[in-house]
């Protein structure tokens, strides 16, 4: 048996159960769960056996599994982990900076972009000069990969360029397979991409327009959906979940193998 877990506060905990009754006689077992120091605690039945494995990290995602034969009896462990250290919200609403107001994961602009009124909301938008390479950097690493996740946000495109990309949400590890997360524009319409089996909206777009843009990433069907303006534009399902373990969020900049790609608006 293994599944992923996420451990959000202090003592202890059951994971799976489940029970028997006959006759009106009846048992009921935790065959997965954790102690009240964290420890993961993995039970048989019929013989009645019990293991204690390591402690499940408060705030990570931990993917646990647990094995019994008759040859070898019952064992536990951890496959592995990812950190969420800031928790699984995040919102930006460039008031004049890029803090994250939620989690902490704030920014820092690269190149001095600057932010104007009025944006969508009439007070500030962040705003960015493509020939000057600017982009906003978060680099605390946040993780993506196998998870679902929704990235959404309000753009005004200024320029855009068939042929060539626009970054808009980003983060790359490396140029392997599913190694780079790429929600951006590519030629004129809105893509996600983790490196392959990507999806691009039907939907072309134009200069100096507000839009909002979704991103969804569903991990059970393995699903990328982009909405344009609350409007479903495309959607698929690819053949494996992003993976990047390292690499900063990168707002407004998409950086591939080959170079850098900057948003203009």
């Amino acid at each position: 048996m293994s599944l992923w877990v996420q451990r959000t506060s202090t003592g202890g905990g059951t994971l799976v159960h489940y029970s028997t009754q006959t006759n009106g006689k009846g048992w009921c077992i935790v065959p997965i769960g954790f102690s009240s120091a964290g420890n993961i605690i993995a039970t048989v039945w019929a013989p009645q056996n019990q293991v204690t494995g390591p402690i499940l990290s408060v705030n990570t995602w931990t993917h646990i599994a647990t094995t019994y034969s008759q040859t070898y009896g019952l064992t536990v462990g951890l496959i592995t982990t990812i950190a969420y250290w800031n928790g699984s919200y995040s919102f930006w609403p460039m008031e004049n900076n890029a803090v994250d107001i939620i989690s902490g994961l704030s920014g820092t602009g690269v190149n001095s972009p600057t932010y104007v009124t009025p944006g969508i909301t009439n007070r500030y938008a962040l705003k960015l000069i493509r020939n000057r390479n600017q982009y906003i950097k978060i680099p605390t690493f946040k993780s993506f990969a196998y998870t679902s996740f929704t990235v959404e946000m309000w753009i005004y495109p200024t320029t855009l360029y068939n042929g060539d990309y626009s970054g808009l949400f980003t983060q790359y590890d490396t140029s392997s397979t599913d190694h780079s997360l790429q929600m951006m524009i590519q030629g004129l319409q809105l893509t996600i991409n983790f490196g392959s089996d990507g999806v691009t909206g039907a939907t072309s777009l134009t200069t100096n327009t507000w839009y909002h843009a979704a991103f969804v990433y569903d991990y059970p069907s393995r699903k990328k959906t982009v909405y344009l303006n609350g409007y479903q534009d495309a959607s698929v399902s690819s053949a494996g979940p992003y993976l990047g373990m390292s690499g900063s969020i990168n707002i407004g900049m998409y950086q591939s193998s080959g170079g850098y790609h900057y948003f203009d608006g």
